[in-house]
């Protein structure tokens, strides 16, 4: 799975990664809804926030400043 902002940054990990889309059919893990916050799968009950993809490809630092995102290149 990858995703990748406007701005080109990407981040990509293997499925393996998370046990209900590692255990789910191909059907099922195109079956998912984007928000602006994340990927939703309804039918396993599985969430991803951008924030946490960006940050654990290390394009991602939270900052203390509660609606402040920064993004390193």
């Amino acid at each position: 799975m990858w995703a990748e902002t406007q701005n080109g940054w990407k981040a990509n990990y293997p499925f393996s990664r998370w046990n209900r889309l590692a255990n789910a059919t191909p059907a099922q893990r195109k079956a998912f809804v984007l928000s602006r916050y994340g990927i939703h799968w309804p039918e396993l009950d599985e969430d991803l926030c951008f924030e946490g993809l960006f940050a654990d490809a290390g394009i991602y630092k939270p900052s203390n400043a509660e609606d402040t995102i920064y993004y390193q290149t």
